[in-house]
C-alpha cells in the first residue's frame, strides 16, 4: 500500500521519520510534492506550518480526488493532545515533537490495518484481537517469557518458569475468596493479570520490585494510573480488584532483576494514543532494557 510523503509540507526530520514509520508497517513511502497520481495512495503525510490553521489547497485536491484517501498533518505547534481527529475521522493531527512511534500509532489507526499475524518467534513477539479485548507483548533478548490463557477472560502471566506461568495462571482463574487467591499466587514468582470474560472487571496480582503496571484510559482519571505503587502501598496484600471499562490500557513492564528504574516511564506520553501507539513504545523499551519485556491489554 502507497503512503504519499508530502516533502514540501514537511521539516526533513518529519519527512525521514514518516518514512521509517511506513516501512515499519510494511507500506510503500513515496514522496510526493504536486499532482493527482493515477493510484489512490492509503494515505497521505503532510504537515502544518506555524500559524498555520488551514489544511493546504493540494491536499485538499488529494483528498477530493481519493474518497479512501487518509491524510496524517504533522503540526509545528502544540496541540490540546498528542493526537487530534477532525474531518469524520479522515484527517489525524499529531502534536510535536513528531517521531516515529507517534506516526506509526498514527498510520494503525487510519488506515485501519489488522494485527499483525502471530510469527513463529510467537515468544518474542505476540498480538491477538478478540471482540472484547486486545492483547500485545514483546520481549527482550533476556526478557522473561508471557504467557496468556482465554479460557476464562484474558489471563496473562509474566515472569517464572513455563510451568509457574501455567499455575498461576491457573490459579488466578479458579473461583475463590481474593485471600485465597492472593495466598495460592504467592507461591509463584510471576505476575498476573486477569480480565474477566464479561469484561467487567480487572484482578491484579503484581510483586514488589519486578517492574511497573499501569492503568491508563482517557476516561478515567488520573488519565495514566501507578497500580503497581498503589499494590505495594496496600503492604501485605498484593491482588488488587477493579472495574473495567472500554478504553482502558493495563501496560506492564516485567524484569528478573529488581530495579528501581521506572521501566515504563519513557512511554508517559505515549499511552495517552492507546494500545498501538503502546506496543510501539514497548518495543522501543526492550532495545534499551534486553533485560525486560513489556505487555498492553486493552478493553475495546
Amino acid at each position: 500500500m502507497t503512503v504519499l510523503v508530502a516533502v514540501r509540507r514537511l521539516t526533513e526530520s518529519a519527512a525521514r521519520e514518516a518514512r521509517e514509520a511506513c516501512k515499519a508497517l510494511a507500506l510503500d513511502p513515496v514522496d510526493w510534492t504536486q499532482g493527482v497520481p493515477r493510484v489512490a495512495p492509503r494515505a497521505v503525510i503532510g504537515g502544518l506550518a506555524l500559524g498555520e490553521r488551514r489544511i493546504a489547497d493540494e491536499l485538499i485536491t488529494l483528498l477530493e480526488a481519493s474518497p479512501a484517501t487518509r491524510l496524517v498533518l504533522c503540526a509545528q505547534e502544540p496541540l490540546v493532545k498528542a493526537r487530534v481527529t477532525i474531518g469524520d475521522g479522515r484527517v489525524s493531527v499529531l502534536a510535536p515533537p513528531i517521531e516515529r512511534a507517534q506516526l506509526v500509532a498514527a498510520l494503525r489507526a487510519v488506515i485501519e490495518l489488522p494485527p499483525p499475524a502471530i510469527e513463529a518467534r510467537a515468544d518474542r513477539r505476540f498480538e491477538v484481537l478478540r471482540r472484547t479485548y486486545w492483547v500485545a507483548w514483546t520481549r527482550g533478548a533476556n526478557g522473561p517469557a508471557i504467557a496468556l490463557d482465554e479460557e476464562h477472560g484474558a489471563v496473562v502471566a509474566i515472569g517464572g518458569s513455563a510451568r509457574d506461568r501455567q499455575a498461576s495462571a491457573a490459579a488466578m482463574a479458579e473461583p475463590r475468596g481474593d485471600l485465597e487467591r492472593q495466598a495460592a499466587l504467592g507461591q509463584f514468582p510471576c505476575g498476573v493479570v486477569q480480565l474477566t470474560p464479561d469484561a467487567s472487571e480487572w484482578v491484579l496480582y503484581w510483586p514488589a520490585d519486578r517492574g511497573a503496571l499501569w492503568l491508563c484510559s482517557p476516561n478515567r482519571l488520573p488519565v495514566r494510573w501507578d497500580a503497581a505503587r498503589a499494590i505495594a502501598a496496600i503492604g501485605t496484600r498484593r491482588l488488587l480488584r477493579l472495574r473495567a471499562f472500554p478504553a482502558d490500557q493495563l501496560v506492564a513492564a516485567w524484569s528478573e532483576a529488581r530495579s528501581e528504574v521506572d521501566l515504563l516511564a519513557p512511554l508517559e506520553r505515549t499511552v495517552s494514543e492507546g494500545g498501538a501507539a503502546t506496543i510501539v513504545g514497548l518495543d522501543a523499551m526492550i532495545r534499551r532494557e534486553l533485560h525486560a519485556s513489556g505487555l498492553v491489554l486493552e478493553v475495546r
